[in-house]
């Protein structure tokens, strides 16, 4: 006779992650917490590490000397010290929801999205922070146009400060879908019920 399966000692084991939108509601939170402690600590070194003790990272012949540079240019920069203020917060934001949204409180996809919304408008005040940057500091704009040229000049009427915003843009682009994967993430009905039904629970 075939025997009954073995019981855990705890009770039936469960799975949570079979759960639908278990796996959703825990990338997302992940996602979330990542991207938020890596803003707060790009931001608090702008507003803290002087750019002096900065140790860039030389991938290209030049381009240390080229970074210590702009960071001290956007360390003595209101407007870019503001924004990095501003990134401060809106990352905290993310960490912040990511542990709600991780404890399944009643509010977690309230915070979740705004937290999002935040941090979209964050990107795109920032990626107008940098053409602003690059306007008023061009010496800064051509010394990194002209990083692995070596000694050759740039072609003659080539519209470096075009191709700088363009880079700046493009590079929001990608953070702005990011970001909107991830607030219709949170827009699913599967997603919304697991938090519900777990904040329900507890």
């Amino acid at each position: 006779m075939r025997e009954p399966p073995a019981l855990s000692t705890f009770g039936p084991v469960s799975r949570p992650a079979a759960v639908p939108g278990a796996k959703a509601t825990l990338f997302l939170s992940l996602a979330m917490s990542l991207m938020g402690i890596g803003g707060i600590v790009s931001a608090y070194g702008l507003l803290t590490v002087p750019a002096a003790e900065l140790t860039p990272i030389e991938m290209v012949p030049g381009s240390a000397d080229v970074t210590r540079a702009m960071m001290a240019a956007m360390s003595a920069s209101p407007v870019m010290k503001a924004l990095a203020v501003a990134n401060l917060l809106v990352s905290g934001l993310l960490v912040v929801a990511s542990v709600v949204l991780s404890a399944r409180r009643p509010s977690a996809i309230w915070w979740a999205r705004q937290a999002l919304f935040a941090n979209v408008l964050y990107t795109v005040a920032h990626a107008v922070g940098n053409v602003w940057f690059g306007h008023e500091h061009p010496e800064i704009v051509e010394a990194m146009a002209t990083l692995g040229r070596g000694s050759e000049p740039l072609p003659e009427g080539m519209p470096t400060l075009a191709i700088f915003a363009v880079s700046s843009s493009c590079g929001a682009l990608i953070l702005l879908g990011i970001y909107t994967v991830m607030i219709r993430v949170t827009g699913r009905a599967d997603v919304r019920g697991f938090v519900g039904r777990e904040a329900a629970e507890n």
